[in-house]
């Protein structure tokens, strides 16, 4: 891959550069700073300074100090004693107020993180200036919030002491207000641990931060994620990935914005921002280490039980495969000088941050690769061991011992590329196949394939290789941060993220292992990310600022054969050609069929030449804040461009030969028959497709206005005006549209145009609302002025950009694709040789009419041929949605005695128009249940003469379960499949929530509960008009009832003792913890939310459309009537009949309850002043509870019907092993445990 093909920009976002840069031009010359962007890394801090009667008293002076910058801002009361410090960077603050004929008042330990809206009511007592009252705000709560937006900050120091598996601090996401877990796979583990950090994915898992979490019910694109405010997330996997890694030792805090926040934020509904840390006066730093290794941690209790299971074949602990983490780093900050002058004395002015750490990573794969495989005398063409073998090989019908499969009466070929061997002198004789039975081709490409067996025979399950995989995922990430402050007035924040991995996939990309999977060549990604923001600020005066910021994301995903010297054709000298001249060796596949082969040489199932994915974002906006009397009002504007281009690979570029037993084999031994070059089935090639780029911006203008009615009364109220511009193809062609008055029947490709055929439409198919409003209000209410009890909430909307790629499928129709195959029994294309007689050229090719098509350059013609067997999508034109959530809150905050503070919430949202796949062309309900149209539109299904009404029904049934009289039915008989996006889902979650904090002294405490409700429709269908929204309303996945969490972190006290190293031996000692307890997840979700229903009536003949899901209905309430270790109750289900789909609405059924506990040990030595070495040692899940679980399809969530009797074949009592148990099938039992411990040791010196 050329530099050049993986460092471009999509001419969109050279576009938006360009404009971007004209608009840093004209800041320059207006204000001296350029625009920027949206989520803003800043909190305001405002007060009202009175006397001790109540009265306001203007003309007060008040002093604002950053702790550890010494930055101070210095502002005057207005004429209601009112002042507005904006725009402060977070930290720790001081406030000084001073007025004539008054004492002094200061208050301290103020924290301020981002987004915060904080207030200070300043009482002055009469006297001198020279007397100061302190009040420190670890002992009084003197800045209190003064928003109604739902909020949750995480500081350093909490991340600093939380017990944290991982290097990613979007782990401690888990532990606040609204979280619930999303299990893996409908397993009751988490679907992320933490466990590893990476850029695109690990071996056989995932790397995103996001992916194990909700928050208020929001997940995927509902969940933006930012760093210093700029959009951080991958495009192509919003709300999991988090490319750019939120380190806990690199970052200041976290904030997460769970509802009704501010008009100034662009995105939501839930906003999670990362600060990272900034510049300071005096120098400080740290070196770190922290390290787990597999060896110290206990075994998974599911590998366990598939261990102690003598007929899986697993040896005691021969699933525990090794791996580790090592991640040492080092961070330091401080002013920016030169020694011997003068340059930046005041160590104000230039200030820095820089924090390293490399990522060293061996992650294991969660299984065994098992298969049977090809031994050396097997590879040269003798097979002839297997007559003595004891145990014959796994899937045995498809390796027996090769034979000559001989001739018919007539003197044929039983097999005709058999026969083609023979004609070459092909013979076999007890097993072992003659020199002209093999094929050179297919020989070199099998050795290579192929992997060595480990055992010189089968086990008793017939694998004779099995092998655990590991990849290093190697990385490292460098955060650099500059604080310029030019002057008082003018101040600039510059912060520089990369991140570069280079992550081995050795079962191809993403892939993972398992029973007839075996390595293949390869695949290591080299990944890399980069973050730049830079922040500007000038304050024109005390109640004129503006605060700027340009922001630039870019995600490179580059991959390459991991062993080169395996894949190409050139570097293996490998003769053949290919048709399309691929420079790829070809592959050997099953042909997606399990009960044969492995696949061989799936090294490139992922990977091609044009490899590559690049991912772009920039974004630049400017916010401007006047302070009038007590209204705070600011206005701004936010632009954002999104790019992502990525290969278009089908994994069949280099060329597949196919060997599915279903094609049968040459020789009775499909190991034989590939030897040979014999093509069983076929063989396909595809031409390299063009690269696929989409892009997308939005632009958007605000108002709010933040009001202080009075000392108690504060009203937030403002909106959000969002031009969100439709996703569109990079390519001269544009989206596949949708056009429903041009479709005629009998017509090829009508109904169906696109930008390069007709330019009167745009290439993204439909036109954008011009503006999206967005009204969002709140208020805060502090009841008794005392800042004791505040009554905070408030109501917003929130629009949501769609994914980038969200009309990938469209953009992909109009540049179509080029492919070829031949086989099944040919007699041009009968082994492997004949291939490269297909070869296109100018003159027609060896094959004749069988000739492979010509694709000229990397172009295609845009012209696809539909027809009614094609599936394809489509722009649906009318279609201008976005999706949209509404979100609102009420919360009572409470002081308690001794520092702990009450939050009770009501906290609630829903969204609309969330987008999903139609099926436009579906059969609409009751369209199949007249027995008139289907006789006439299907008459060929209705044959019986003068049928009885027995008869009758039969033809019936039959014509409702016939594709072709299906067709017939359908709004547009050419095609079958017409999908579009359409907004045919909607969500509500609506929870109660508790908590408790405490952050100050010996003990940080934080517990919350939750009692919540979560619904949607999971299932969509366009037979419906409301795409099911009504019939399939119910619980969500990510549902969890009850969830409590526990954080905790207490420094114990010192002994007391004369004695030095008695009180250094016991003092210094701290414990942190966390622990969740959680309901199960919906139960339904495991199984398609209808159980995977088996044996009742079709779609069709229920309710006249084949285009629906069918539920169970239930007869009973099933959490009742259970048994130990049962969760649904199958005598409660049964078919559905008549006119109805059955039970759509499933009701809450929970699996089993989450729980698990991490603690860390703590131990800080003092070396000398402002210096310490801190050591701990920490265990996840350290009680090592395996949790009572389902697998992943778990068949005992499965309801299997006799179709003939209705009966349930697993209901209660008809298993044949006991229930519960491990082995029970009986429907609703938990067989299976997960869960296990994981130890860590961490050590960092802090000066």
């Amino acid at each position: 891959m050329t530099s050049s093909q993986h460092s471009r920009l999509a001419s969109g976002v050279r576009a938006g550069l360009r404009a971007c840069l004209i608009s840093i031009g004209i800041g320059l010359m207006v204000v001296g700073f350029p625009p920027a962007q949206a989520q803003s890394i800043f909190a305001n801090l405002s007060g009202t300074v009175t006397d001790s009667t109540g009265a306001v008293i203007p003309g007060a002076k008040v002093s604002v100090e950053n702790v550890g910058t010494k930055v101070v801002r210095q502002y005057v009361t207005n004429s209601s004693g009112f002042f507005s410090a904006t725009a402060l960077p977070t930290g720790t603050y001081s406030v000084t107020a001073e007025a004539k004929d008054f004492e002094r008042w200061q208050g301290t330990q103020i924290v301020l993180n981002s987004a915060d809206d904080k207030t200070l009511n300043i009482p002055l007592k009469l006297g001198s200036q020279s007397q100061v009252v302190v009040v420190n705000a670890e002992s009084s709560e003197i800045a209190i919030t003064d928003t109604g937006e739902k909020i949750v900050r995480i500081d350093s120091n909490q991340l600093e002491n939380l017990s944290l598996v991982g290097r990613n601090a979007f782990e401690v996401l888990k532990i606040l207000p609204g979280a619930a877990q999303v299990s893996s796979g409908g397993t009751n583990r988490s679907n992320f641990s933490g466990q590893m950090v990476g850029i695109n994915g690990s071996v056989g898992g995932n790397t995103g931060g996001l992916s194990g979490v909700s928050l208020n019910g929001q997940s995927g694109a509902g969940v933006s994620l930012n760093m210093d405010g700029q959009n951080t997330a991958d495009p192509g996997a919003l709300g999991s990935g988090t490319p750019v890694n939120a380190n806990p030792d690199m970052i200041a805090e976290l904030t997460v914005q769970t509802s009704n926040y501010g008009a100034e934020n662009a995105k939501g509904p839930v906003v999670i921002n990362a600060v990272s840390q900034g510049g300071s006066a005096a120098f400080h730093g740290n070196v770190r280490f922290n390290a787990r290794n597999s060896a110290l941690n206990a075994e998974e209790s599911n590998s366990k039980f598939n261990e102690s299971q003598k007929s899986n074949g697993f040896g005691p602990g021969q699933l525990k495969i090794a791996g580790h983490n090592y991640y040492p780093g080092f961070g330091v900050g401080g002013p920016i000088i030169i020694p011997g002058t003068s340059f930046n004395k005041s160590r104000t002015k230039w200030q820095f941050h820089e924090s390293y750490e490399y990522y060293g990573q061996l992650i294991p794969a969660q299984s065994l690769d098992r298969a049977f495989v090809p031994t050396t005398a097997m590879l040269n063409g003798d097979f002839s061991a297997m007559t003595g073998w004891t145990n014959m090989p796994g899937h045995s019908s498809a390796f027996k011992v090769p034979t000559d499969p001989g001739l018919n009466s007539d003197g044929s070929e039983k097999n005709k590329p058999f026969g083609y061997r023979r004609a070459q002198g092909c013979t076999i004789a007890n097993g072992v196949l003659s020199a002209a039975c093999i094929s050179p081709l297919a020989q070199q490409i099998f050795k290579l394939a192929a992997p060595v067996a480990t055992a010189a025979e089968p086990n008793d399950l017939g694998f004779n290789f099995i092998k655990g995989l590991q990849g290093k995922q190697n990385s490292y990430q460098n955060v650099a941060h500059v604080d310029l402050n030019l002057s008082d007035n003018t101040k600039a924040y510059v912060n520089w993220s990369h991140q570069s991995e280079g992550a081995e996939q050795p079962d191809g990309l993403w892939g993972n292992t398992g029973d007839w999977d075996v390595p293949v060549a390869g695949e290591i990604n080299k990944n890399k990310t980069d973050l730049y923001t830079v922040n500007f600020l000038h304050i024109f005066s005390p109640s004129l600022t503006m605060e700027a910021r340009f922001g630039y994301t870019h995600e490179d995903f580059p991959g390459s054969p991991q062993h080169p010297n395996q894949v190409f054709r050139s570097s293996l000298n490998f003769p053949q050609k290919g048709v399309f001249g691929s420079p790829m060796a070809p592959r050997i596949s099953n042909g997606w069929d399990g009960s044969g082969i492995p696949n061989l040489g799936d090294w490139f199932a992922y990977y091609h030449p044009n490899f590559f994915v690049e991912k772009v974002i920039p974004s630049s906006g400017v916010d401007v804040t006047k302070v009038i009397k007590t209204h705070t009002v600011k206005a701004g504007y936010f632009w954002e461009h999104v790019s992502n281009a990525q290969d278009n690979s089908s994994m069949a570029e280099s060329g597949v030969y196919n060997y599915p037993t279903w094609a049968g084999s040459s020789t009775g031994n499909l190991y034989a028959d590939i030897l040979m070059g014999t093509i069983n089935a076929n063989y396909q090639e595809q031409a390299f497709p063009p690269t696929y780029a989409s892009v997308m911006s939005v632009n958007s203008f605000y108002v709010t206005d933040h009001w202080k009615l009075n000392r108690r009364v504060t009203v937030d109220y403002g909106s959000r005006f969002d031009h969100y511009g439709p996703s569109y193809p990079e390519s001269p062609y544009g989206n596949a549209v949708w056009l429903p008055k041009q479709y005629q029947n009998g017509v090829p490709n009508s109904g169906v145009s696109w930008h390069s055929l007709d330019p009167s439409l745009s290439k993204a198919g439909v036109s954008a609302d011009l503006i999206k409003y967005s009204p969002r209000f709140g208020a805060s209410i502090d009841l008794f002025g005392t800042g004791k009890t505040v009554v905070r909430g408030g109501w917003g909307v929130y629009q949501v950009e769609n994914s980038v790629l969200i009309q990938s499928g469209p953009g992909g129709v109009p540049e179509g694709g080029v492919s070829w195959q031949c086989g099944f029994g040919s007699s041009d294309c009968l082994v492997w040789e004949q291939i490269d007689n297909h070869i296109p050229t100018s003159s027609g090719c060896a094959a004749g009419t069988n000739c492979a098509p010509t694709v000229t350059g990397a172009s295609f013609a845009a012209h696809p041929q539909l027809n009614s067997t094609n599936s394809f999508n489509v722009v649906d034109s009318t279609n201008k949605d976005n999706p949209q959530t509404i979100t609102y809150s009420l919360n009572i905050d409470q002081v308690l005695p001794r520092k702990f503070l009450l939050e009770l919430s009501y906290v609630g949202n829903h969204s609309n128009y969330l987008q999903n796949n139609i099926n436009l062309n579906s059969v609409p309900i009751g369209a199949m249940s007249d027995t008139a149209a289907l006789q006439t539109k299907c008459p060929s299904q209705f044959t019986i003469a003068n049928p009885s009404p027995s008869d009758l029904a039969g033809e019936v049934t039959q014509a409702q379960g016939n594709a072709a009289c299906q067709q017939q039915f359908r709004p547009f008989p050419n095609y079958q499949t017409v999908n579009a996006q359409e907004s045919s889902q909607k969500s509500q979650y609506d929870a109660l929530q508790i908590s408790v904090q405490r952050s100050a002294g010996w003990a940080t405490i934080s517990l919350n509960y939750a009692f919540a409700k979560n619904m949607f429709n999971p299932n969509q269908s366009g037979a419906f008009k409301d795409y099911g929204v009504k019939e399939y309303w119910t619980v969500n996945n990510i549902d969890r009832g009850h969830v409590f969490n526990a954080a905790y972190y207490f420094k114990l006290p010192n002994s007391g003792s004369s004695n030095r190293l008695v009180r250094g031996a016991s003092g210094g000692w701290e414990i942190s913890g966390i622990t969740q307890l959680q309901s199960g997840p919906q139960l339904s979700a495991n199984s398609n939310y209808q159980f995977n229903l088996g044996g009742g009536a079709s779609g069709a003949a229920l309710v006249g459309s084949p285009d629906v899901s069918v539920y169970p209905v239930l007869t009973c309430d099933p959490k009742r009537g259970l048994h130990p270790h049962q969760f649904a109750n199958p005598d409660c289900f049964a078919l559905p009949s008549g006119a109805n789909v059955g039970n759509g609405r499933m009701p809450y059924l929970a699996g089993p309850m989450f729980w698990n506990s991490d603690a860390t040990l703590i131990k800080r030595f003092n070396v000398r002043e402002k210096q310490n070495l801190e050591v701990r040692f920490s265990g996840f899940d350290f009680l090592n509870h395996a949790l009572p679980s389902f697998n992943t399809g778990d068949g005992n969530l499965h309801l299997n019907f006799d179709s003939t009797t209705g009966k349930l074949n697993n209901g209660n009592g008809t298993s044949k092993t006991p229930c519960p148990g491990p082995l029970c099938q009986d429907f609703g039992y938990a067989d299976v445990t997960f869960g296990h411990r994981e130890l860590e040791f961490g050590a960092k010196y802090t000066f």
